[in-house]
């Protein structure tokens, strides 16, 4: 019974580990033109979204706001039999699966809002390991650079 109960554990365990995924946060550097770096973190809800928070960006200001990652990489996926003749016995049959895809062509989105009513505009081209890098634009007409 106990050898049971354990069975039943282990593969709760799995299965809901199985279904929850964890999404790394990422650090988010701004660089102003006068070489001063905001440091901020980026908390992902999931592969292509999330939350951007800095703490101390310029003038002193908090921004936060949100995280979009819009993915507009062409990928196709084809599927297939597959025979292998054995020697003297029936072949083994199967199926195989490939998945193929373009360059990739990601952009992300950050808009934010400061906490002294300062607002910013980011747009990042997106690499495959979610990193970026990209311009800000702030409501008083200055640009920054933003890296992911």
């Amino acid at each position: 019974m106990r050898s049971v109960n354990l069975l039943f554990l282990a593969c709760f365990f799995l299965l809901v580990s199985g279904c929850v995924t964890q999404y790394v946060a990422k650090v988010v550097t701004i660089i102003g033109d006068d070489g001063n770096q905001y440091v901020g973190q980026l908390i992902y809800e999931g592969p292509y979204s999330g939350a951007l928070t800095v703490e101390n960006g310029p003038n002193g200001e908090r921004f936060t706001g949100r995280f979009v990652v819009v993915d507009r990489t062409a990928t196709q996926t084809s599927q297939g039999a597959l025979v292998v003749p054995q020697n003297n016995q029936m072949p083994a049959i199967g199926s195989s699966t490939s998945t193929t895809s373009g360059d990739l062509n990601a952009t992300g989105y950050w808009y934010a809002s400061g906490n002294k009513g300062s607002k910013m505009d980011c747009i990042l081209e997106i690499g495959r390991l979610g990193h970026g890098y990209g311009v800000c634009k702030h409501c008083n007409g200055v640009q920054y650079k933003i890296l992911l």
